[in-house]
């Protein structure tokens, strides 16, 4: 949530996860792990959320599980290596 050795790339969306990660926690497990929460971003999180439930469906389908095939695609990788 807070790395540094991330490329930069990446270091650029932590804010957008962590406000993600601590919208969709509990209220008393937000608070236990030290996610600072108010009512601005509350509503950061609620308008996040509407926004992507509208335009998700717009992405085409190859550019929604590129993230997936990515990963999957190290992971057999590394499965082929050690099976």
């Amino acid at each position: 949530m807070y790395s540094r050795s991330l490329p930069w790339y990446l270091r650029a969306v932590l804010p957008v996860s962590r406000l993600v990660t601590a919208g969709l926690l509990p209220e008393r497990l937000r608070e236990e792990y030290g996610f600072t929460w108010n009512p601005w971003r509350e509503r950061l999180f609620r308008v996040g959320v509407r926004v992507t439930h509208l335009t998700y469906r717009h992405v085409p389908r190859t550019l929604r599980y590129l993230p997936m095939r990515y990963y999957m695609r190290g992971f057999r990788k590394q499965y082929r290596r050690y099976a």
